[in-house]
């Protein structure tokens, strides 16, 4: 796959969007704080699969009347994508495997929230492959927050198109 430059702000408006129909029907308040000029170097539609997993987890383990933010962001030399909810929370004793393969928190195995365990597995793989970094924090009854982290794009010389849709790829 070939790397564009892409706005992560109007990325993650439009993920935001997409998914605000299935909060609204859970009754979650979906809102987003993006930057547009926010860039960076990533893999066209990889960018989009981190945020609609992040999005999906954070929507599914929300309650009714909960909100859940999503922020686009430079800081320093990186770009920072944060997904919090108010949701269920995660105990300190799962956080560690959260990122495994299949690994699902022991409070939410038997319950009705269905998942394969591979979302947050995903999410790491890729924003891995973008020299990047993931960091989640969680507190039981309280809610989650997951920091991605990737290298703030630099143009140097020709500058190489911008595209407004990541997941497409380029012909200039």
């Amino acid at each position: 796959f070939g790397h564009l430059l892409g706005p992560l702000g109007a990325l993650a408006r439009e993920r935001v969007d997409a998914w605000q129909a299935l909060a609204e029907e859970r009754g979650v308040h979906l809102v987003t704080d993006a930057e547009t000029p926010v860039i960076a170097s990533t893999t066209p539609g990889r960018l989009e699969q981190v945020l609609d997993n992040l999005l999906s987890n954070a929507i599914k383990y929300s309650n009714p009347g909960g909100h859940i933010s999503v922020v686009a962001e430079r800081v320093g030399d990186w770009v920072e994508i944060r997904v919090a909810d108010e949701g269920i929370g995660i105990a300190q004793q799962d956080q560690e495997r959260l990122f495994e393969r299949f690994f699902r928190a022991e409070a939410v195995r038997s319950g009705e929230r269905r998942g394969t365990g591979l979302g947050l597995h995903l999410v790491r793989e890729i924003v891995a492959a973008h020299s990047g970094e993931v960091e989640l924090t969680s507190e039981l009854g309280v809610g989650t927050e997951v920091r991605v982290r990737l290298p703030r794009a630099r143009r140097q010389g020709k500058s190489p198109h911008v595209s407004p849709h990541p997941d497409r790829t380029s012909t200039a």
